[in-house]
């Protein structure tokens, strides 16, 4: 009778305990393959927008060099400007509408740049917008991408750049990291010819290639794969090409590790067939329905990633291999949604701000790292005045439309030179740009710096002034001010309208100073004087400036 119990307890437990290991080996692979098909769709849209980012810069150096409303000189200096400043150049090639080389912008570009562009790169170019070429073989693996440049609905030219495929590698290699932890190269980004690009030492397996060669990777539609490489255990896989160019991103798991929840289930299965035939059947039932829950709530889950729903979680708080899969799983839908969200909110800040503050300013407010709210405090800085001397009789004789565009081409330049030294622009008051340096970014050089960017303005200024002359029939003057000192600075405002200023007895010294100072003059306090040294020339002048002290303040004029 106990041998007759205990095969009634075993039988139908062992029975029951098979079919679940095969029920629950379809959920397992199906929740391994839609992680996988999850973060390869991400990987793809991390690979394809550094693509696309690197493309736009470029675009954005192209309309800089055909910019009609400036002459030829400003375009190259602000086409430079435009590559030190971006994030994915380190240089840029100029051609001729026949392809030749003409002139590189930075001297960091390879030999290869400098080669006539073929007629099939011109023709895609011209008709498509934008050409991604082949990546070059090296540890230093760079790509070519090649926009047109178009001036009045024609093609003049070409640009073009050896983009570093490096950042894309680390990039995926930290999402490698977060989903695949102790698997070495778990996500792979393959260029055209299916070499690796996140290693220069990492080889396909002959029989991998030769899947990938025979069914090429859809952009739309990712494909889950049954790898056995030789020497190695099989792998699941998951191959999804590339909306921009033919790359894939292939993520392979091998297969002990992608299962291992079930090879654990199976021991665990065997060791509650012998509880059973002990206790009862009663438990081996309580078990199957504690185990296939939490894998439910797993497919659930993964399917919720696979359509973009990263608010969905688990909420699995056991301690074993399936425990620690949902709250793998949770961690990846938190992380996956947090860095989507902060991704679209770093692009819109930096899209605001880059309006308005250097670009490493911007950087530093992105990342928290530069407070936005209501307050102040006291810094030594520099405060410059820059205000267009005789500007209402030019109001009065120039069309409005003429006044503006005159202004805003002005202060483009300006702005410009205030930021390549380091400066912030507080804010525009009519004809007048007020700048200042030290805040919010401390420099031990902030009155240098702001004299000479106020040196470079009337350089540039003669420049100008050639071409307003020539179009307008106008000269513009200029006085600077310029003062040094202790003042108060921070975000002054409303909750809802801020923004970010000095004030203090300095700041008003440096307006002074502007009111008083000539045409092509610039006048600067004792204070500018002393920090910049030996660097500049100075003459005193008798003038000084009361404002309402006890002492009056001495005034120097800056030798150019």
């Amino acid at each position: 009778m106990a041998l007759l119990s205990v095969a009634l307890a075993v039988l139908p437990t062992l029975t029951a305990g098979v079919a679940l290991l095969d029920a629950n080996a379809d959920a397992l692979e199906v929740t391994n393959r839609e992680l996988q098909i999850a973060v390869a769709e991400h990987a793809a849209v991390l690979v394809d927008g550094y693509l696309e980012a690197s493309a736009s810069e470029l675009e954005t150096v192209g309309r800089a060099l055909t910019r009609r409303d400036l002459p030829q000189d400003q375009r190259l200096e602000l086409a430079l400007t435009l590559v030190d400043t971006a994030e994915h150049l380190d240089h840029v090639v100029i051609y001729d509408r026949h392809g030749r080389f003409i002139d590189a912008i930075s001297d960091t570009s390879p030999g290869e740049d400098r080669a006539p562009l073929n007629a099939a790169v011109r023709e895609t170019a011209a008709s498509t917008g934008r050409v991604y070429g082949e990546t070059s073989p090296g540890p230093d693996r760079r790509m070519r991408v090649v926009v047109p440049l178009v001036a009045r609905d024609e093609v003049t030219g070409f640009v073009g750049s050896a983009v570093v495929v490096g950042p894309v590698a680390a990039n995926v290699e930290s999402l490698s990291d977060a989903h695949f932890r102790g698997v070495s190269h778990a996500i792979v980004v393959l260029d055209e010819q299916h070499r690796p690009l996140t290693s220069e030492s990492l080889e396909l397996d002959p029989g991998v290639q030769q899947v990938l060669t025979a069914a090429p990777p859809s952009p739309r539609l990712a494909q889950s794969l049954d790898l056995r490489p030789q020497g190695s255990p099989p792998q699941v896989a998951t191959v999804i090409g590339l909306a921009s160019r033919p790359w894939s991103v292939l993520i392979r798991v091998p297969q002990p590790v992608a299962y291992a929840s079930l090879f654990a289930a199976r021991r665990f299965i065997g060791s509650g067939v012998l509880l059973v035939a002990v206790i009862s059947g009663l438990l081996g039932w309580l078990y199957a329905n504690r185990l296939t829950k939490p894998l439910v709530r797993l497919t659930e889950h993964a399917r919720a990633l696979a359509q973009q729903d990263y608010a969905v979680r688990t909420h699995l708080d056991g301690s074993d291999e399936i425990g620690t899969l949902g709250r793998a799983l949770d961690q990846a839908s938190e992380e996956i949604e947090s860095q989507t969200d902060r991704l679209a909110r770093e692009a819109e800040i930096r899209g605001d701000l880059r309006r308005y503050l250097p670009a490493p300013l911007v950087e530093r407010i992105v990342a928290r790292e530069q407070s936005m709210a209501l307050g102040g405090e006291h810094r030594d800085l520099t405060v410059l005045f820059a205000d267009v001397v005789g500007f209402t009789p030019l109001t009065e004789t120039l069309k409005p439309q003429v006044v503006v565009q005159l202004l805003n081409e002005l202060f483009t330049i300006t702005t410009e030179i205030v930021f390549r030294h380091g400066g912030t622009v507080d804010k525009f008051i009519g004809d007048c740009v007020m700048a200042m340096w030290g805040a919010p970014q401390p420099r031990e050089d902030h009155a240098c710096a702001a004299l000479r960017a106020a040196d470079e303005i009337f350089a540039w200024l003669e420049t100008g002034n050639q071409r307003w002359r020539r179009i307008y029939g106008v000269t513009v003057e200029l006085a600077i001010g310029v003062n040094s000192g202790t003042a108060v600075v921070g975000n002054v405002g409303s909750d809802v309208r801020m923004a970010y200023t000095a004030i203090g007895d300095c700041v008003n010294v440096a307006a002074r100073l502007e009111t008083i100072a000539r045409p092509g003059q610039i006048l600067v306090g004792e204070r500018t004087v002393a920090l910049a040294g030996d660097d500049f020339e100075f003459a005193r002048l008798a003038e000084t400036v009361q404002d309402g002290r006890a002492q009056p303040i001495p005034i120097f004029e800056v030798i150019r």
